[in-house]
């Protein structure tokens, strides 16, 4: 049977195999067909070298050849067609594989080449395909060789195997026995190890170690030492890419600095990041290193930029797929393409040793030249190379400066190193001949990140080009422009997958025509000379003879300026100490000796005249040539301790260039090399504080989001470059995802925020994703990782473009209108503190390491808004307009909003008047409605895995409301399936309503979406569930209450910080003195402080002083651990549990035998404030709780703390309600920002109660529902107290008359509440009301189980429609005691009347709703009640409000109530939608 994929069974026969054939030939045969490893790939290849009398004669390879089993299993056949390498010679190949005793198996081979038969037998001798010797020479104490566990650091492939890997075992995967020889690696021992390794210098060396057999050798040899000269960046290099045999690594350099001092073993403590990753890249380059020596290449240079190998840059590789995205997806391994070559890959050409390294073939330059390549940066970045001048003389140095340019009005990051050694430009000359010459540098080195910005073109903010010089004169193959002629030179740049074609220049070579010529021609073109000059000089003896000759050449010729330049490159090698090798390794180490000190005046004196021409006779052109000869002759006159010569050099340099045009920021740049170099530069600091700032300023003017140039970058993020960024928008958030990992991953691993900093300036100068998008992550980065937070970076303020403050010197005319909020809704603090609370309770964008504090984020999120519409509404009706209305799917908006005179941004837009919600919007909404109804009524949420989920039976009071904010909100995608994502949706349709494509109004972001009134109304929306939701629970406050008093009077709010006097006195078991009372507190309404402000609204400082005693005087032992919770509210409302508005929390010790204490707490230290550090060392939770981060920007403005009140005193209520802190567990102190909106840092929410407790739900006292006012009486520690609020506008001075606060007519705030409905109904009465078709008689039933307070009279309450929604009208209201399990009503019904009543009872019941007056009618305990009335017109209901039970009937007209089997088509319809009757008061004598 034939296999052409999977191995036969049986036995492994993956090899090497070598044999004899006839006339002296002899074949080296590589099967590759079944895996010889673990993780070794097979490639189902066969392949072979031919000798003759041992001297290789060529290669050949067979793909996919055809293999047969025998039935026995210990007999292959193959067969198959290939060709020869390098040769259209085909090949036909037989193989018979037998296996014989023990291991022997042997090969038969039959090999057809253009009709010519060859025989071998061949015995497999290795499993491998190639076996190499290593040797590898050390400068440190020994040798250190990386082993690397694929799972040592985090970022790695998800599905990768943990398993360790080295130099050896990456070369076995590969099929290469690579033999460490450990005899032969050596310790250098250099005297000066603080001096770095030149390429001459290791060169050297390598000559040494490598004398006689060892050339001819499959090995390689390798130099582990600690600097480099030619770059601090350079981690590794091949110097000798002449014969590919050897490489270095320096372990100073980039990431190696952080290796460990000796290989980590698994009894070790754990590597800090840093090592790992050090350990990762010297693996990484020791094994790239040995890939050159086989003649591998980059793979970014043959336009394979996205592979995963060992060969690629991770910084190319990241380039195109993200920051860290190669090692997130690396399986530490060799792709195809070069497993093909190492394996199967020509033996003059694999072999270390063998001849050049291998560069892109000169055919493909044609096509290049002549293509319309879509992946060209044409658009965007031209690539010029020109020379000095069009005419040269043999000898002379050509230089070709190469130069890369933004022709774009943004920033671009590009890649750096034009010389071919770099690989990222590749230099092609064309011969006299015809000959093309791909230029090969004879090192190749491998840089960790040569990246540059470029800002746009013309640009003012620094160089929008990057020039280099390069210099033509000899290669790998040696010299370029030996003979005369006509030549022309072209370069290619590639960066990640693109490429840039340069211009092509022609130059002409022309005989040089001085003395003697022909003997100095003979002279000067002998490699010696060659390699001399090419490598920056040496200074070992075999040079010298080209030392001399040039030095000579430069002192004697006529118009010997281009010769002194010539000696100039070699100056670096005399300008430091020159490691001479001395002993070979026959000693068993090799010592390392250095030279004397040059003849420093003869260098300078034969560079003399090269300076001087270029001075005096230089053009434009030759400034870069010119630099580059006085830096080389500064670095060594400093050696010569000739400093003050050097540094007029240099000054004379600048200033001769300067007249020549060169730029001044060049100049500067100059002038800094010059200070670096000799030691007078100033040390380098990085403001990470400022470069964080500014990122978030930032603002990308010159960006033409029509750019076609642009209109691809972000299609995987399915955000364009000139969109809005919606934290709202889930597709958004999971764009910026990958950012925000990024820089988590870049900050754990370098442990470096200029890291950080670098990168996200890369990405909003390089236009590679939206600019909002990238200010997001970094915010994300900013606020929650540990290094940010550590540097004391922050989210800074006001990053939204705003305008002078719109100050009116006169109010506004006119009646209280929405304009009067402007002060509220933009005041920038507040602004502020909601766009950074949606940024610490982010959830999806950040990563799982973070998620610590997300405790509860659903319950903060619907609390949060909760206390915003609470102080919201508080201020609005301060001011005269009422309260915040619930926004409608299918209402028609009339107002918009246009906040251009506030702020500016290029995508932001004014929200037009008069739009509606289209009809795909209101359906999917009404949809996501029902769903989140249909959980208030049941309880119960379906999971991700379909499994029911009870939110009401948890024994943790937090568990349902958390759960269901997490599903009004969406804050992440597990429950969208079911519920959607009403709130975040419901931003966007509010965003793009009436917008052109990538534009917005200001819902879509949470910067700017509380400017928008709709905000506020959206907002109402969503509390209306979630107050829907809490009205299902209820709160028992008697259970769990600590044995502590409290009353009225013992809550005072001072402007003093000493409690009032006699207030902490105590005698005889109680307080002395209890006629206190609270100032007023008194605000002011100023100015704008800061631009895009209306006003401001502050106040005095104020202080609570706060008195508790135990309640139980019997037994003092027991410490008392407590939580003091303290709420404010306008009188009016304060039964209003959603009124409320949370001023602290904190906790207080009552030590054992204390029968009283007396709490002093300044608001400043109030837990719902963004409170600072410096104010809270003396609060009194500083010695009895343990202080922890929090997010120290998060919290509600402390200027906004107390609601605005009215000029002549709004009444308000404080409640002070204790709890018990054991139960709580609340037993941490933030020392900066909101405990109670933001919670701490990397900690859970620090309070084990619902949020909002004890007033987030109705209220149980013993069992029975209470209000608040009634709660307060029969409780011991709770009490509610009064206060004024007095507000000072001085911007215009009080409004005359002053507004009252809106109150429904008639009777005056009652103190106890009988019935709510929307306990009952389930519903809540701030839920939208629209017009009904239903009229008729209508009867609501008063569950008597539901009755929580009784007294002489009763008061009932009809809501209205609502603003600008019109009246109905009522008549012949009664309220009557039930007949059991009837319809029906027993005795007379008492009437129910209004202050204002027509004929026959009618009433017209207004937009705000109304009051009844009292109703001489006393609640029996346990019975049931009716309320009955007639609707004369369509009246108001409210929509889907979810199923209420036998709560609501009616009949279809008429004052007679119909027969129960009669109401049940009305039910159906009617009791879904019905709504009038909202609140029963309860009046006492």
């Amino acid at each position: 049977m034939s296999y052409t994929v999977d191995p036969p069974k049986g036995f492994q026969f993956s090899g090497s195999y070598r044999g004899d054939g006839a006339d002296s030939e002899s074949l080296e045969l590589r099967i590759d067909w079944d895996p010889i490893s673990e993780h070794a790939k097979s490639l189902h290849v066969l392949s072979g070298d031919v000798f003759v009398e041992g001297k290789w004669q060529f290669s050949f390879f067979v793909k996919k050849p055809a293999v047969e089993t025998s039935d026995e299993s210990n007999s292959i056949k193959i067969s198959g067609t290939g060709k020869v390498w390098d040769a259209k010679s085909k090949v036909n190949i037989e193989v018979a594989v037998v296996k014989g005793d023990g291991d022997a198996i042997n090969a038969t081979v039959n090999l057809t080449i253009d009709g010519k038969q060859r025989s071998f037998t061949c015995p497999r001798y290795s499993k491998f395909f190639r076996t190499v010797s290593m040797e590898i020479d050390f400068t440190s104490d020994k040798l250190y060789l990386p082993t690397y566990n694929t799972h040592m650091h985090s970022s790695h492939p998800p599905l990768l195997a943990s398993r360790d890997v080295n130099l050896f075992s990456a070369y076995a995967d590969a099929g290469v026995d690579l033999q460490l020889d450990n005899d032969e690696c050596t310790l250098v021992c250099d005297p000066d190890p603080n001096t770095a390794w030149t390429n001459s210098e290791l060169y050297e060396i390598q000559e040494k170690e490598l004398e006689g057999e060892d050339r001819k050798k499959w090995k390689i040899w390798g130099i582990l030492t600690e600097k480099y000269a030619h770059s601090s960046s350079v981690v590794a290099a091949m110097f000798d890419t002449k014969t590919r045999q050897g490489f270095g690594v320096f372990t100073q350099a980039g990431l190696l600095c952080n290796l460990p001092a000796t290989l980590p073993s698994p009894s070790d403590p754990e590597p800090s990041t840093k090592e790992k990753l050090a350990l990762r890249q010297f693996l990484f380059s020791l094994v790239h290193e040995c890939g050159h020596a086989f003649n591998l290449q980059h793979c970014f240079s043959l336009g394979r930029p996205n592979s995963l190998t060992w060969m690629n840059y991770a910084s190319a590789y990241n380039r195109v797929n993200g920051n860290d995205a190669f090692f997130r997806n690396f399986e530490f391994s060799f792709d195809e393409v070069e497993l093909m070559w190492l394996r199967h890959g020509p033996y003059n050409k694999v072999k270390p040793g063998e001849g050049n390294w291998g560069k892109l073939s000169p055919a493909i330059i044609p096509a290049v030249l002549d293509s319309d390549d879509p992946r060209s940066w044409s658009k965007l970045l031209s690539f010029d190379i020109r020379v000095a001048k069009l005419q040269y003389s043999q000898m002379e140095p050509i230089t070709l400066e190469c130069r890369l340019r933004n022709i774009s009005s943004h920033s671009i990051f590009v890649e750096t190193g034009f010389s071919p050694r770099y690989d990222i430009v590749s230099l092609f000359v064309t011969c006299p001949s015809g000959e093309i010459r791909q230029v090969n540098d004879f090192d190749s080195q491998d840089l960790v990140e040569p990246f540059k910005e470029l800002h746009p073109q013309g640009s003012a903010d620094g160089p929008d080009r990057h020039n280099e010089l390069v210099l033509l004169l000899y290669e790998a193959k040696g010299f370029l422009f030996k003979d005369p002629g006509s030549y022309k030179i072209v370069a290619v740049y590639k960066s990640a997958d693109k490429e840039l074609i340069s211009n092509e220049v022609t130059l002409d070579v022309i005989p040089y025509g001085g003395n003697n010529a022909q003997v100095i021609l003979q002279r000067f073109f002998q490699d010696d000379v060659g390699y001399y000059i090419a490598n920056g000089g040496s200074r070992a003896a075999k040079y010298d003879s080209a030392k001399q000759f040039l030095e000579s050449l430069a002192l004697q010729t006529k118009d010997a300026y281009w010769a002194g330049a010539l000696v100039a490159e070699t100056l670096p090698a005399y300008a430091k100490a020159f490691k001479l090798i001395q002993s070979s390794k026959q000693s068993g180490k090799v010592d390392v000796e250095k030279l004397s000190e040059p003849d420093y005046a003869k260098l300078i004196k034969a560079t003399d005249s090269a300076v001087q021409f270029y001075k005096t006779d230089g053009t434009k052109h030759d400034n870069l040539l010119y630099t580059r000869i006085v830096l080389q002759r500064a670095k060594l006159l400093l050696a010569a301790n000739e400093k003050d010569r050097a540094r007029a050099e240099v000054e004379d340099a600048i200033n001769a260039m300067e007249r020549r045009g060169l730029k001044a920021f060049v100049a500067q740049r100059i002038k800094e090399v010059w200070l670096e170099m000799c030691g007078e530069a100033a040390p380098k600091v990085f403001d990470v504080k400022a470069w964080s700032k500014n990122i978030f300023l930032f603002q990308d003017t010159n960006f033409d989001p029509d750019d076609t140039a642009y209109g691809d970058r972000n299609r995987e993020f399915t955000l364009t470059l000139g969109e809005v960024f919606s934290q709202f928008n889930e597709k958004h958030l999971a764009a910026s995802t990958l950012i925000v990992n990024e820089m988590f991953n870049l900050a754990d691993e370098t442990e470096d925020l200029k890291s950080v900093i670098d990168y996200v300036y890369e990405l909003q100068h390089g236009r590679m994703y939206n600019q909002d998008m990238i200010k997001f992550a970094f915010a994300l980065f900013v606020i929650h990782h540990p290094l940010a937070r550590k540097e004391g970076l922050r989210y800074p303020e006001n990053t939204t473009p705003a305008k002078p403050s719109p100050f009116l010197e006169t109010r506004p005319a006119g009646p209280a209108d929405e304009s009067w909020m402007n002060y509220w809704r933009n005041d920038s603090d507040f602004v502020y503190h909601h766009d950074h609370w949606h940024k610490v309770y982010v959830g999806q964008s950040l990563p799982s390491s973070t998620g610590t504090h997300l405790d509860r984020q659903g319950e903060l999120f619907g609390y949060m808004h909760q206390q915003m519409l609470a102080r919201y509404n508080a201020d609005r009706e301060a001011v005269g307009v009422p309260p915040v209305q619930p926004y409608d799917f299918h209402e028609v908006e009339p107002h918009g909003c246009d906040l251009t005179a506030v702020f500016n941004h290029p995508y932001y837009h004014p929200r037009p008047a008069g739009l509606r919600w289209d009809n795909n919007n209101i359906r999917q909404f009404q949809q996501w409605d029902y769903s989140l109804k249909h959980v208030i009524q049941t309880g119960q949420i379906i999971g991700p895995n379909m499994e029911t989920i009870s939110l009401r039976d948890s024994k943790d009071p937090s568990f349902g409301p958390n759960n269901y904010g997490h599903i009004v909100e969406a804050t992440t995608s597990t429950f969208y399936r079911y519920y959607g994502s009403l709130h975040n949706m419901g931003h966007g349709v509010f965003g793009s309503a009436g917008q052109q494509p990538r534009q917005s109004s200001y819902m879509n972001s949470t910067a700017t979406a509380v400017r928008d009134p709709i905000f506020y109304r959206w907002h109402k929306r969503v509390d209306t569930y979630i107050e829907a939701f809490s009205n299902t629970l209820t709160t028992e406050l008697a259970a769990d209450a600590p044995p502590v008093r409290i009353t009225p009077n013992d809550i005072v709010i001072s402007s003093s910080s000493t409690p009032p006097e006699n207030f902490g006195s105590w005698a005889n078991a109680k307080w002395v003195t209890t006629d206190f009372s609270s100032e007023d507190v008194h605000t002011e309404l100023g100015p704008a402080k800061v631009d895009g402000e209306w006003g401001k609204l502050t106040h005095k400082p104020y202080t609570y002083h706060i008195r508790v005693a135990r309640a139980d005087l019997s037994n003092v032992k027991e410490q008392l651990n407590l939580t003091i919770r303290v709420f404010i509210c306008p009188a009016r409302c304060s039964n209003e549990l959603r009124r409320w508005i949370e001023m602290d929390k904190f906790r207080y010790i009552l030590q054992p035998n204390q029968q009283c204490g007396v709490i002093t707490r300044k608001d400043k230290h109030s837990s719902v404030i963004r409170r600072n550090p410096e104010d809270m060392q003396d609060d009194i939770e500083h010695s009895n709780s343990n202080t922890v981060s929090g997010f120290c920007e998060c919290g509600w403005p402390y200027h906004m703390l107390f609601p605005c009140g009215l000029a002549n005193g709004e009444p308000y209520k404080i409640c002070v309600f204790i709890s018990d802190n054991s139960i709580d567990q609340q037993g941490v102190r933030t020392h900066c920002g909101s405990l109670s909106y933001c919670g701490a840092k990397d900690r859970k929410y620090p309070d084990k109660r619902q949020m909002g407790y004890p007033l987030a739900t109705p209220i149980l006292v013993h069992g029975r529902k209470a209000s608040v006012h009634d709660a307060a009486q029969q409780l011991k520690n709770m009490a509610i107290g009064d206060f004024k609020i007095i507000n000072t506008d001085i911007r215009y001075g009080p409004v005359t008359p002053t507004p009252e606060p809106p109150q429904s007519p008639s009777v005056p705030v009652y103190e106890k509440v009988a019935w709510y409905a929307q306990d009952q109904l389930n519903i809540s009465k701030q839920s939208p009301f629209l017009p009904s078709q239903w009229n008729g008689t209508f009867r609501i039933l008063i569950n008597g189980s539901d009755i929580v307070a009784s007294g002489d009279s009763v008061v009932v309450q009809f809501e209205g429609r609502g603003s600008r929604k019109g009246t109905y009208t009522i008549k012949n209201a009664s309220i009557g005691k039930r007949q059991p399990r009837s319809l029906a009503t027993t005795g007379q019904p008492i009437p129910i009347s209004f202050p204002v009543t027509g004929k026959g009872q009618t009433v017209v019941i207004p937009e705000e709703g109304a009051r009844s007056l009292p109703a001489q009618i006393q609640f029996e305990e346990d019975e049931d009640y009716f309320i009955t009335f007639q609707i004369l017109q369509p009246s108001c209901y409210l929509r889907n409000p979810g199923q209420h039970g036998q709560s609501l009937y009616s009949s279809s007209g008429g004052d007679k109530l119909a027969k129960q089997a009669d109401w049940k088509g009305a039910y159906e319809r009617v009791v879904r939608n019905i709504y009038g009757v909202s609140t029963v008061f309860v009046m006492e004598n």
